[in-house]
């Protein structure tokens, strides 16, 4: 922006500055978007437990006590990951 101030241009250069810019700008928030989404992965599970609380706790003696499938039943239990298209964006935030 300070070069837009400091030097006198054309206004055709100004403008294909200032939308060079705008777009610069815009795939800088993508990287913000790319840390929270690896950030809300970690942190999303230690989240809703503690949301979730000792609320389900009478619902696993249940099922504990009735289910022989499954080694730890949990009433509610969250699994995330990145799916093959993260990647995709990861390295448009890289480039």
């Amino acid at each position: 922006m300070c070069v837009t101030v400091l030097f006198p241009m054309k206004k055709s250069i100004l403008n294909i500055v200032i939308i060079t810019m705008e777009v610069l700008h815009s795939w800088s928030s993508l990287e913000v978007f790319f840390v929270s989404v690896i950030v809300s992965i970690f942190e999303i599970e230690q989240f809703v437990m503690f949301v979730i609380g000792s609320n389900c706790d009478a619902i696993n003696v249940i099922l504990k006590n009735f289910t022989n499938v499954v080694p730890q039943p949990k009433c509610f239990d969250v699994n995330l990951g990145l799916s093959n298209g993260m990647f995709l964006v990861i390295l448009a935030s890289v480039l």
